[in-house]
């Protein structure tokens, strides 16, 4: 039984609540931004691995390599 106010008048009815997205589609949604932020790091974790390692002289950057001096940065 449902109670009315003491004027006599009904009570109004509730709209229905949006349901937001269930907390497995929250779940699965962070996984997915984290799984995609990882691609650009491993990328960079590889390319930093490379620059630290020393660069392999090719044609393109045998002159670089020879004479390491003229092209350093200047402090």
């Amino acid at each position: 039984m449902t109670t009315t106010p003491e004027d006599g008048t009904l009570p109004l009815p509730r709209a229905p609540q949006a349901a937001g997205p269930s907390a497995w589609v929250q779940w699965r949604l962070s996984a997915a931004l984290i799984a995609l932020t990882l691609v650009p790091m491993a990328g960079g974790a590889i390319r930093l691995s490379g620059l630290t390692g020393g660069a392999a002289v090719t044609p393109a950057n045998a002159r670089f390599v020879a004479s390491p001096q003229r092209y350093a940065p200047r402090e």
